[in-house]
């Protein structure tokens, strides 16, 4: 009678991501498998399913650190600082995961396919965080009465598309964004940028 196959749930996922993202969404099991010196079977049994296994492997997750960062401010920093602190992050988050969204996308699947009716998106909560660490701001008087959602959708779409450019490009790219936001942002008692502490 053979043993069962040790391996973790995790390493399997970690496994099925990097042969998804190295040879498309339509590479075997039996191609996954053998990458992880597993039988078909294993993977079936863990995970049901192909498109399980897909979804499971490639689907967004959180980014604790991101997620830390918009809990806890804004702190006595410049606003501006900060910024480009959350700006940093949310790229590194978006470079980590676009890839994997992309595939599941050419896949075929849809939103629902992948978060069920009910479940928020990864991206989601970093946007209802962010709107909520910019209403914290707002309330210390340290923005200016602009519309937190709104400004937390322009912030995070203008970075959500960039991981795609060369990395040497992005965080370079990053200084405009946050300059021409500020514009929008800062309290009508502060100066032009280079403001909030921020030095030219």
């Amino acid at each position: 009678m053979s043993r069962p196959e040790k391996i973790s749930d995790e390493a399997i996922l970690a496994g099925a991501r990097r042969c998804f993202l190295a040879h498309g969404p339509s590479v075997a099991t039996g191609v996954i498998a053998q990458t992880l010196g597993v039988s078909q079977g294993t993977l079936f049994n863990r995970f049901g399913n192909k498109q399980t296994l897909l979804i499971e492997a490639l689907k967004p997750r959180l980014d604790a650190d991101l997620m830390a960062l918009l809990a806890d401010g804004p702190d006595a920093r410049p606003i501006t600082e900060q910024l480009h602190e959350i700006g940093a992050a949310v790229e590194g988050h978006c470079a980590a995961h676009d890839p994997a969204v992309a595939m599941l996308r050419a896949a075929g699947l849809s939103r629902v396919d992948i978060f069920p009716a009910g479940a928020v998106s990864p991206m989601s909560q970093v946007r209802q965080n962010m709107t909520a660490w910019l209403t914290r701001a707002q309330s210390a008087g340290r923005v200016g009465q602009v519309s937190p959602a709104v400004v937390a959708e322009l912030f995070l779409g203008a970075l959500h598309r960039r991981p795609f450019d060369p990395p040497g490009d992005r965080l370079d790219r990053l200084e405009p964004v946050i300059a021409v936001l500020w514009k929008g942002l800062a309290p009508r008692s502060a100066d032009p940028l280079p403001v909030d502490g921020a030095s030219s």
